[in-house]
């Protein structure tokens, strides 16, 4: 397998304890759960990569919690991408594995703003593609679009329980609201 273990289905997952959060691999068979990180993952995205079939060493755990983390699939190799910034945390990451691409919901404490950036996967070449006074509850991307990636986030609507749903170019274009829905999010 890419961290050299046999290749045994696993599963990632984080756990939170207070402030801290940790990222468990949970390996089906004998070898059980392992915890690989012990801090820095609140959030947690998954790129693997292939050769013939099987997921290789080109594979990356992304997590971030006020900064943005790269690791092979095992925790070892960690590296910083992006430097926490002072007020901000990252609440959601995607990957959009065919075009190198990887995104990150950055929102400031206090005050709700929220950013989407787009990077490479070595988060280069940062892009704010978005950016909302409105606190941004989800993002989700849209691979099976031939024209390209599509990025869809929802917002909250204030003191009404209801979100609305924007779609948008990778790049930031075409922002256009698609729906108001109640009490939920995608």
């Amino acid at each position: 397998g890419a961290d050299g273990q046999a290749s045994t289905p696993a599963m990632y997952y984080t756990v939170a304890s207070g402030l801290t959060f940790a990222l468990w691999k949970l390996q089906f068979g004998p070898l059980g759960a392992t915890e690989i990180v012990s801090q820095n993952a609140r959030r947690l995205a998954l790129y693997q990569h292939f050769t013939s079939g099987t997921v290789d060493a080109a594979s990356r755990l992304y997590y971030a919690n006020a900064a943005l983390y790269r690791s092979s699939m095992d925790g070892t190799g960690e590296q910083e991408l992006i430097p926490a910034s002072a007020g901000w945390i990252i609440e959601d990451l995607e990957i959009n594995p065919s075009a190198g691409q990887l995104f990150w919901l950055r929102v400031q404490t206090g005050t709700g703003t929220c950013e989407i950036w787009r990077g490479d996967l070595d988060a280069q070449g940062a892009t704010l593609i978005y950016s909302s006074p409105i606190t941004v509850t989800d993002t989700v991307l849209d691979l099976s679009d031939p024209t390209g990636t599509k990025v869809f986030c929802s917002t909250e609507v204030a003191d009404t329980g209801k979100a609305n749903i924007f779609r948008l170019e990778a790049d930031g274009t075409n922002q256009t609201h698609i729906l108001t829905v109640g009490n939920e999010s995608f």
